[in-house]
């Protein structure tokens, strides 16, 4: 009977593997890494924890998706603060949806058809949405 370490470390070396033979699976963030206070409380995320893992799939995500990447993000008030960097030129979108369980529940809310600085920000209005903290957006470069 193999212990949680084997076990682990076979999970580990399979995700590398699925990685490495397929171009449509990425690897994500390592998490793995974040051990012990002040990054966990035994297993679940707390303080510092939930910053560091956002941080790293922050990275992770703009690894893997090379087309824009985003330099920020803040609220204030009744707006929200998109920034990226993509190439100037190209065309953006930013959606919104308050339902991921359904792929037809994206809507446009910004859409610019030439990039025409980099980096670049995009305010996004908050006031009109029914409850934002169950909003979720994304970013994509349309061909």
């Amino acid at each position: 009977m193999g212990t949680s370490n084997s076990v682990s470390s076979r999970v580990s070396r399979y995700r590398r593997e699925s990685v490495s033979s397929d171009d449509h699976v990425f690897a994500g963030a390592n998490t793995d890494t974040l051990i012990g206070l002040p990054y966990r409380t035994q297993v679940h995320f707390a303080g510092e924890g939930l910053t560091a893992h956002a941080e790293l799939w922050f990275a992770s995500l703009n690894d893997a998706f090379p087309d824009f990447e985003i330099t920020g993000f803040s609220v204030a008030g009744n707006a929200a603060l998109q920034s990226f960097a993509g190439t100037r030129g190209n065309r953006y979108q930013v959606e919104m949806t308050d339902d991921l369980t359904s792929s037809n529940s994206w809507v446009t809310v910004t859409d610019i058809l030439s990039l025409p600085e980099s980096p670049f920000s995009v305010e996004l209005s908050i006031t009109n949405e029914p409850s934002f903290e169950s909003s979720f957006y994304r970013m994509k470069r349309i061909r």
